[in-house]
């Protein structure tokens, strides 16, 4: 029944309507309406982000997972193990929901700042030793110098303004 209907569609709206921009937006439409109100945001951006977060958790059943970020923050800042933090306040901005600064236990304060921490408390961020702050790019509510180490790993394709954060 569904093929039918489909092959249906197909005839009635022609494929270079189909394939415009303008088109596919309006057919999205009711899918980001949702998104927004179940997730509480309104921007779609971030409505979008929020539910590729809330498949990863269920994919996960119900807890994300976090061991290759200590790998790949080694491997960025050419580190041998995590000694380089110890003692500093690391922050990791856009850090998602699964804990990205758990590997270095011996920092004095590990920070995620992320627009979206509000919706990440459903995936249990608040059994992480970490801080979480909610920010966007335009203003981070930190005191200046008051992070000795800063990192950021997938997140600068999702800021607004990427030039005032620059």
């Amino acid at each position: 029944m569904l093929s039918r209907l489909r092959a249906a569609y197909r005839n009635i709206v022609p494929e270079e309507v189909r394939k415009s921009q303008t088109y596919r937006a309006l057919r999205q439409a009711p899918k980001n309406v949702m998104l927004r109100h179940r997730f509480g945001v309104d921007d779609i951006k971030l409505a979008r982000e929020a539910y590729f977060w809330q498949r990863q958790f269920d994919n996960e059943g119900g807890k994300l997972r976090n061991p290759h970020y200590k790998g790949l923050f080694l491997g960025i800042a050419k580190e041998k193990d995590a000694s380089f933090t110890d003692g500093k306040v690391i922050a990791d901005f856009g850090c998602g929901p699964r804990g990205s600064l758990l590997w270095a236990e011996r920092a004095r304060a590990r920070i995620g700042i992320d627009v979206l921490v509000p919706v990440y408390e459903r995936f249990g961020i608040q059994q992480h030793d970490m801080i979480y702050v909610t920010s966007s790019e335009v203003q981070i509510p930190l005191a200046s110098d008051s992070v000795d180490i800063l990192c950021t790993l997938n997140a600068l394709d999702h800021v607004h303004n990427l030039e005032p954060m620059c």
